[in-house]
C-alpha cells in the first residue's frame, strides 16, 4: 500500500512544484548580484527603467504587470544619474559585470517579474540610474543601483556555538574520567 500511495504522490507533487511561482527577494542582496568598484557596491537591477512595465515578454509572450522597486527596498542603495553614471560607464565595460561567464545583476531583488538584464542594451549603451517619470511608458535602459561598499565583517561564532562545544568537552572529560 506504501508503494501505491508513492507513485501516485510522486507524480502530484512534481506536477505541483512545476506550477511554482517566483516572487521579488525581499532578502538583502548576496554577494555575488554586484561588484564593488571604487569604494562603492553597484548593481545591475532592471532591463527597464519604469515602475510598472505593461507588454509583451519576448519569452512567454503574454502580457506582464512587472513592479520596478526603488532601491530603498533593499538598505543602502540609492539611484546613481547622470554625470556619476556616464563616468562609470567610461571606465567600466561588459566584462566588469561578468564572474565566470555569468552577468552579476540583481534584477529579482528588484522585480517582481523580471529575472533577466538585456546585454545589447548595455554595449548600445541604454544604461540609467533612475526610473522614468512616465509609468506607462516603457523604457529601453538597463538600470544600475549604488551604495557604499559595507566593510568586511569577520565571522564570529554565536555565544550558543561555543556552549555547545564546551558542553561537548566537559562531557567528554566526564566521560573518560568516570570510565577510570
Amino acid at each position: 500500500m506504501i508503494k501505491f500511495t508513492l507513485k501516485l504522490l510522486l507524480p502530484l507533487l512534481l506536477v505541483i512544484s512545476n506550477s511554482a511561482f517566483a516572487g521579488l527577494i525581499t532578502t538583502d542582496l548576496t554577494k555575488d548580484t554586484y561588484i564593488t568598484y571604487q569604494g562603492y557596491d553597484w548593481t545591475w537591477a532592471s532591463p527597464v527603467n519604469t515602475s510598472i512595465y505593461k507588454g509583451t515578454d519576448p519569452t512567454h509572450n503574454e502580457y506582464v504587470t512587472n513592479v520596478f522597486e526603488d532601491p530603498s527596498f533593499h538598505a543602502g542603495w540609492m539611484f546613481i544619474e547622470g554625470s556619476e553614471l556616464k563616468e562609470l560607464f567610461l571606465q567600466l565595460t561588459l566584462a566588469d559585470f561578468q564572474r565566470n561567464g555569468e552577468i552579476v545583476q540583481s534584477v529579482a531583488y528588484w522585480n517582481s517579474d523580471f529575472v533577466h538584464v538585456d546585454i545589447s542594451d548595455f554595449e548600445s549603451g541604454s544604461k540609467s540610474g533612475v526610473k522614468s517619470a512616465k509609468e506607462s511608458l516603457v523604457e529601453n535602459y538597463e538600470t544600475f543601483y549604488v551604495r557604499a561598499s559595507l566593510p568586511e565583517t569577520a565571522q564570529v561564532p554565536e555565544p550558543t556555538t561555543l556552549f555547545i562545544f564546551a558542553a561537548g568537552l566537559v562531557g567528554f572529560a566526564l566521560r573518560k574520567r568516570n570510565a577510570k
